[in-house]
């Protein structure tokens, strides 16, 4: 018999580069859905630099290059 495990928390990414912008609004509004039935949660801003591979290995991109994420968890 499998038991379930009720969530105590739950990670919210905004990955805007706008730390207050549209995203966080809509996140900020779905933490506080959680909260109301007694689930933490956190808002976690991603920042402004771009992300991936290239730019840790020090490749320069152009700005209207899109980036897909292949690294997922």
């Amino acid at each position: 018999m499998v038991q379930e495990t009720p969530v105590k928390k739950i990670l919210l990414i905004n990955g805007s580069p706008n730390e207050k912008g549209c995203s966080f609004t809509a996140l900020d509004e779905i933490a506080g859905e959680l909260s109301k039935n007694g689930v933490g949660s956190e808002i976690l801003w991603l920042g402004k630099k771009p992300m991936g591979a290239a730019e840790s290995a020090g490749v320069s991109k152009p700005e209207y290059e899109p980036h897909v994420f292949t690294n997922f968890i």
